[in-house]
């Protein structure tokens, strides 16, 4: 079978949002949190307000790219959606390039 990642610690991942709808007051909200283009979860949110934000918890898993896409809905039934940027879990631990020097002088260990 294909080769999977191994899981890093969970992190929140929050999406937030701003719709103009001049018509009403609550919107249907959904939100999908997305893990390598595929549904990882899913949030609706009814009666949501036109500016708000919204925090899952989710597995990070290394190498994986995550973004939201998020979709607004009015009481007329009219739809709009929209998705975030994506961003990149980096699970390689960094490469040591010389000595660590700590304290208050930068000249001395």
């Amino acid at each position: 079978g294909p080769a999977h990642a191994p899981e890093a610690a969970s992190a929140n991942l929050t999406a937030s949002w701003q719709v103009s709808e001049p018509h009403s007051d609550d919107l249907g909200i959904a939100l999908d949190f997305l893990r390598d283009d595929v549904v990882a979860a899913t949030v609706a949110l009814d009666a949501a307000p036109p500016a708000g934000q919204h925090t899952v918890a989710l597995p990070l898993v290394a190498k994986a790219t995550y973004r939201c896409r998020a979709r607004a809905r009015n009481r007329a039934g009219l739809q709009a959606s929209r998705g975030s940027n994506t961003i990149l879990v980096d699970g390689t631990p960094p490469v040591p390039t010389g000595p660590v020097r700590d304290g208050r002088d930068p000249r001395a260990d």
